[in-house]
């Protein structure tokens, strides 16, 4: 894993790819929680 400061500081030159990771990680956390409270 890359721990650049470069990719802190600079967000919005992340690729696409890293948003939709990002995106799917955050839904899964999410949906995860959302199961886990309403169980």
């Amino acid at each position: 894993m890359k721990t650049a400061p470069v990719t802190l500081s600079a967000p919005a030159s992340r690729p696409m790819s890293e948003y939709a990771a990002l995106l799917i990680a955050a839904a899964t956390v999410v949906l995860f929680l959302s199961a886990w409270f309403t169980a």
